[in-house]
């Protein structure tokens, strides 16, 4: 007890010179056990993942490099899916596959039902990238039932959405309307306002494409009025 009680007062006391979150992790690893590090690293990854891919791909593997040192296959999952997503991240498809359908495997073996469900929409994702659409569809469909059972309303709008943008990039835009329709109410019936905008936005393009010019324009006046609700002064 007074040990950690000491090592979060160092913490706090650094903390007092580090710049950054991520300094500040750096520095709890010279003080937790070994044991520990890896959700340090996975911390570390999520803060560059977007901004310094290739610093997160390098914490990604430190993540792996620890996960198979203490044989924990759980955390060899999450190493294995951050991999992947680092490795798309610096458009390196082939290894981000490699990587993913790893973390799949494991994650089906071990029933990580959250975990499968990420990794499907990642693997979806990065079919898109190869313009493999039939297993791209596969993936989302697989990500969306499984979020459907698990009662993630957020995951299956996402769902709907990637399914639409499937359909919407091979011109089928009569599928890509049915499934951007589900997924705007999906955000509409459990209040996930978030995105709302881009969700009128969709239907409205393909509304175009069906040459249904004045259902579009329904849409598009929605997102005018939003935003000018929004806005006004």
């Amino acid at each position: 007890m007074k040990r950690h009680f000491l090592i979060l007062m160092i913490f706090y006391t650094l903390g007092g010179y580090c710049q950054t979150a991520e300094d500040s992790l750096l520095v709890q690893l010279e003080y937790l056990n070994e044991t520990d590090h890896d959700s340090i690293y996975y911390e570390l990854f999520q803060i560059n993942r977007d901004t310094e891919p290739s610093k997160a791909l390098n914490y990604a593997r430190q993540h792996l490099a620890l996960s198979t040192k203490f044989q924990d296959i759980k955390s060899q999952v999450i190493s294995y899916r951050i991999l992947g997503i680092s490795f798309m991240n610096i458009n390196e498809f082939d290894s981000a596959l490699h990587y993913l359908e790893n973390a799949y495997s494991l994650a089906d073996s071990l029933n990580l039902k959250l975990e499968v469900i990420k990794i499907c929409a990642e693997i979806g994702g990065c079919y898109i990238h190869f313009d493999d659409y039939k297993k791209s569809v596969e993936y989302y469909l697989k990500f969306l039932e499984l979020s459907k059972i698990e009662n993630l309303p957020l995951y299956m709008a996402i769902g709907y959405n990637n399914l639409g943008l499937i359909y919407y990039r091979i011109g089928d835009n009569q599928t890509a309307l049915d499934f951007y329709i589900k997924c705007l109410n999906t955000k509409q019936n459990y209040n996930l306002t978030k995105g709302i905008l881009l969700n009128y936005l969709n239907i409205g393009l393909c509304y175009i494409g069906l040459q249904q010019y004045s259902e579009a324009i329904i849409y598009f006046k929605k997102i005018i009025d939003n935003w000018w609700r929004d806005h006004r002064p």
